[in-house]
């Protein structure tokens, strides 16, 4: 078999497109027959934003896609969703037609019949979100919500549906934008926690304007209708140095909110600074070693990972007799979660939440505006705002020879993440699991060489 029919790089997608009102769809007409159009979406890509943009694009039809149906018996077939068509379609070259009208083998029988409840509002397997006409229900809860009118359904930016996930950029008549964000499991959680940050973070993250029980969802302002700067700016703007005041302050307020985190399910990475569950997870990595194929990097072996282990260890307690306090961490500080102003930077997507030692998110900051063209300049500034800030909200300094464990921190927090997949066998043995895996344990490796080196020279 090739290899990339081994490893795809892209799935297809069916579309089953369905105007308000009708029991139809929208085929694309070939010279086999009436199709469901079909879409190619790379596996690193959102699927309902492409979808969105390419059904407009290829077909002229705007979309809202409302969820997947279920999968039928052949596990070959592409997935399935169902998209609800928006507006008037003035340049949509599709035709309407009924099921039966598609050529065979277009919908199969477990999918026409979940496609005819969702037709009918009956069924008991979508969530509200993935309802045919919620997005109207959504367009008056948002203009409730904000008191100004929403231009239309049209103009909906789609970049994430299904199982009671969206995520909508929704554009008001006065110019102004909004993110309207739903969650479900694993990741219902994100909705109680980025109320609670709002709540205390003083502006570094995004305002919540609104939020709904039922729908697991909230409401906020888009940092656009602020004036933005872009992380390819970073050599004409403060965006850095606002970046890092910015994390500092929520995190020294955070402090005083462990608990209230937790309770409502923020993971907790304290426990991976122990011996025992520190020795689980260098034994993890030694398995992801012994399992290597590529002769690119040269396996650790189990010496050099002990070495790193104890460092780490070590690391983690000098911390403590520095007295650095345990903070919240934001897990995923790339892309676009880091929002820079010329006055202020807002942190997005609180999904990976953790508790840990703060360092682990500065040095993630750093990384993210190293990869965007800051030099050490900004870097060395960066560190010494996030210090100043800590000082002016705590009253108390960050000792300087803390930042020197930032890398180590860093990686290991990455590496234990949520923590629960290192009890889980089917996570532990999923071959992208085991290469990123293997990444961290060697950051984390060099990482404690450079601390090592650094006593050495000091010594």
């Amino acid at each position: 078999m090739p290899f990339d029919e081994m490893n795809p790089v892209s799935q297809e997608y069916r579309a089953v497109l369905v105007t308000p009102g009708s029991s139809g769809m929208l085929a694309n007409r070939t010279i086999d027959g009436l199709c469901l159009p079909c879409v190619e979406v790379s596996l690193t890509d959102r699927p309902a934003e492409v979808l969105q943009k390419r059904l407009l694009a290829a077909w002229g039809v705007s979309v809202y896609v409302t969820d997947y149906l279920p999968s039928g018996p052949d596990s070959y077939s592409s997935p399935c969703v169902v998209g609800e068509v928006l507006g008037s379609m003035p340049q949509c070259s599709l035709v309407t037609a009924s099921a039966e009208q598609l050529i065979p083998g277009q919908m199969n029988k477990e999918e026409l019949s979940e496609l005819c409840l969702r037709l009918e509002g009956k069924s008991l397997t979508v969530a509200d979100t993935g309802r045919l006409g919620w997005l109207d229900e959504a367009y008056r809860w948002v203009e409730d919500a904000i008191g100004a009118k929403l231009a239309g359904k049209d103009t909906v930016q789609q970049q994430n549906m299904g199982g009671g996930f969206v995520l909508l950029r929704l554009q008001a008549l006065d110019g102004q934008y909004y993110w309207l964000k739903a969650t479900s499991a694993p990741n219902r959680h994100e909705y109680q926690v980025t109320r609670l940050i709002a709540q205390f973070a003083d502006g570094a993250v995004a305002k919540v304007v609104a939020s709904r029980d039922d729908w697991n969802a909230w409401l906020m302002e888009d940092v656009s209708n602020e004036q933005t700067s872009s992380a390819s700016e970073v050599g004409r703007s403060s965006s850095p140095e606002n970046a890092a005041r910015a994390l500092a302050k929520v995190q020294a307020i955070s402090q005083h909110r462990i608990q209230d985190l937790l309770d409502i399910g923020v993971f907790d990475q304290r426990a991976a600074m122990t011996n025992e569950v520190s020795q689980e997870l260098f034994d993890y990595l030694f398995e992801c070693m012994r399992v290597q194929q590529s002769q690119k990097t040269p396996p650790l072996d189990r010496a050099a990972l002990e070495r790193t282990r104890e460092t780490y260890l070590r690391g983690c307690e000098e911390l403590r007799d520095l007295q650095i306090p345990f903070t919240v961490l934001h897990g995923d500080l790339t892309g676009g979660n880091v929002a820079s102003t010329v006055a202020n930077c807002k942190f997005l997507d609180w999904c990976e939440t953790y508790i840990g030692f703060p360092i682990a998110s500065l040095h993630h900051l750093r990384m993210h505006f190293e990869k965007n063209g800051a030099d050490d300049s900004h870097l060395r500034l960066m560190d010494l705002h996030y210090r100043d800030e800590w000082s002016l909200c705590t009253g108390k300094e960050l000792p300087k020879e803390s930042l020197r464990w930032a890398p180590l921190m860093a990686a290991a927090s990455a590496l234990y993440g949520r923590g629960d997949w290192l009890h889980n066998e089917d996570e532990r043995a999923r071959p992208a699991r085991r290469s990123y895996s293997r990444t961290l344990a060697r950051h984390m490796a060099r990482a404690a060489q450079s601390v090592a080196e650094r006593a050495a020279l000091c010594v």
